[in-house]
């Protein structure tokens, strides 16, 4: 009756093994850790507007909606040129577009070597 009793205590100890590693085994498939969310910092072209201008004087003025690295501005397509390091908005004044239609284009990086870029198309018309 002894050897029986201990049967059935040792195959109940194994049971119950088996149901913590079966436990553990679920656990580790289903287990997702945190996922950090990835915010990306944007830019924006305040000025110019994606506009007819019946001026030519316009000024650029864009700002990053976080400390950037560095930022540069493109016009219609020219070599880039840095305005800033180390900032989260720039504007350039007396800049005069001749009449056409024009292209402002601006990239930023941040620290983590994200880049981003915004692009404004716009007229001058006199």
């Amino acid at each position: 009756m002894k050897k029986k009793r201990n049967k059935i205590v040792k195959r109940g100890r194994k049971n119950i093994l088996f149901i913590i590693l079966i436990a553990l085994a679920i656990f580790a498939i289903s287990y997702q850790p945190e996922q950090k969310e990835e915010s990306h910092f944007s830019i924006t072209i305040i000025s110019p507007e994606n506009k007819t201008y019946n001026y030519t004087n316009i000024p650029v003025y864009v700002n990053a909606s976080e400390t950037v690295l560095w930022m540069t501005n493109s016009f219609d397509d020219g070599e880039n040129i840095t305005e800033c390091g180390n900032c989260n908005w720039y504007i350039k004044y007396d800049l005069n577009f001749n009449p056409g239609t024009h292209t402002v284009s601006v990239y930023a990086s941040d620290y983590e070597n994200r880049v981003s870029k915004a692009v404004v198309v716009f007229t001058v018309k006199i």
